[in-house]
């Protein structure tokens, strides 16, 4: 038997029964496009994410659930060195149904975004340096492509929660930022499948054909992203994302639920941004960088290196000399937390073990994996 042929009403009892030595279930889970978020209360709080039981429970989409979140964990094993990707702190396995966990973090870009009366010029562009680090990270330990990069996809924490006797002056950097999601990470490479978040999508991801230069999608939708966070949520295409991405809010056209707005959009060679009071809040240096980032040939678009250089540039002209103290931390955090090698962590790797298993034996009795 498996967790989707559970009476209803014996689920969430089951559910919270397994999870308990981590925590007390917290609410009800949220749904996202693939799976269901479960909030565990505890000292350090954490959710445990797993395949949306009435979206894949049937055998048939078993097997695709499992396959996902086998991928997931394994790219996500390749990276969890670096300070800025979320990392997964376990697994348990229920009745067969796989529970990724990992540390709750207080909110995402996307949330981050929305307040933006909350926030500083120099805290958006060291949340966008982090995201950089994160990713030129990955890129060495082999990711060409992210491919799902969008604000959602961002967890951010405020470290000034965790000195609340002292205020936000306690700590240099603000806000720390986590890379998460790589479900689709190389998808274009490994399973031929191009596309990811629209308002995020370059060019390239809306035809089916091979892409050669994969590590250009991530620096399109940086810089979406990055016009986004710096002009308080506004996408270059001269709407707020919210407002019309992944549903419109009332008095909003129905176009934006279509996939050749934003694809034509993706494709205009020269993007003029439709109000320029609102591409002035932006620094000019990385105003710059973002340009060329949109562009449809992927070989124009610069590296991730060069664009944050941008963000440095304005850093510097937003902070003075502060900005090379948080170079330095940042430098710091980078050497201290990617110095280690596979044995500094074998647990990962045996959780990773037990999900390959899970997906081995998928077609027999889902226990000889527990």
């Amino acid at each position: 038997m498996r967790l989707y042929d559970v009476p209803e009403e014996l689920k969430r009892r089951i559910i919270s029964m397994h999870l308990q030595r981590y925590g007390e279930l917290e609410g009800e889970p949220e749904m996202g496009a693939f799976g269901e978020i479960y909030k565990l209360k505890a000292t350090l709080p954490l959710v445990a994410k797993c395949p949306q039981l009435k979206k894949f429970g049937t055998d048939e989409g078993y097997e695709r659930a499992i396959g996902k979140l086998l991928v997931e964990f394994e790219k996500v094993g390749l990276y969890w060195r670096h300070h800025g990707v979320q990392r997964y702190n376990g697994i348990e396995i229920i009745y067969g149904w796989p529970f990724l966990l990992s540390r709750l973090r207080h909110e995402t870009l996307a949330d981050r975004i929305a307040d933006a009366a909350s926030w500083t010029m120099t805290d958006k562009l060291l949340c966008l340096v982090q995201v950089c680090r994160a990713l030129s990270y990955c890129q060495r330990q082999g990711l060409t492509a992210h491919q799902d990069l969008k604000p959602a996809n961002i967890f951010v924490d405020d470290l000034s929660r965790h000195f609340r006797n002292s205020g936000s002056s306690a700590v240099i950097v603000r806000y720390k930022t986590y890379v998460a999601d790589f479900g689709l990470a190389d998808a274009f490479r490994e399973f031929g499948k191009n596309s990811g978040s629209r308002p995020y999508m370059a060019p390239e991801q809306y035809h089916s054909g091979s892409i050669d230069n994969g590590s250009a999608i991530d620096i399109f939708a940086l810089a979406v992203m990055s016009f986004e966070c710096l002009s308080d949520g506004t996408h270059p295409i001269g709407e707020k994302t919210s407002e019309v991405w992944p549903v419109q809010l009332s008095g909003k056209s129905s176009k934006w639920k279509r996939e050749n707005v934003w694809k034509d959009w993706a494709r205009r060679s020269e993007k003029a941004f439709p109000d320029a009071s609102i591409a002035a809040k932006i620094p000019a240096a990385v105003l710059y960088e973002i340009k060329k980032a949109l562009s449809p040939n992927p070989d124009d678009r610069p590296t991730i290196e060069q664009f944050e250089y941008s963000l440095w540039c304005a850093l510097e002209r937003e902070a003075g000399d502060l900005a090379q103290s948080y170079r330095t931390l940042i430098d710091v955090m980078d050497e201290h937390y990617t110095a280690s090698d596979d044995s500094d962590w074998p647990y990962l790797t045996d959780c990773i073990s037990r999900l390959r298993r899970l997906y081995s034996i998928r077609d027999q009795n889902p226990q000889k994996a527990q």
